[in-house]
């Protein structure tokens, strides 16, 4: 898998939460109407669990509609997502 220069990882049982408070974030920017702020943060909760929500073992892609629960298995390489 080719690496990109500067990239960040976020560990993966992080990302979900990390999302989550940048989604509320944005909704807390959008009822104070700074529409742009709001619009920025929902933006970046959506880029960063589309590149950071993949597998710790074959970093592959995963579905963001998945669930993680704590006997949650890759779909690809079959191993436990969460221990």
């Amino acid at each position: 898998m080719k690496k990109r220069w500067g990239k960040i990882r976020i560990p993966f049982i992080y990302v979900k939460p990390i999302c989550i408070v940048t989604v509320l974030l944005g909704i807390f920017f959008f009822a104070a109407g700074s529409w742009i702020a709001s619009l920025c943060m929902l933006l970046g909760a959506y880029i960063i669990e589309r590149n950071q929500y993949c597998c710790p073992a074959c970093q592959r892609k995963l579905d963001m509609k998945q669930r993680l629960t704590k006997t949650a298995r890759c779909p690809f390489c079959s191993k436990v997502l969460r221990k």
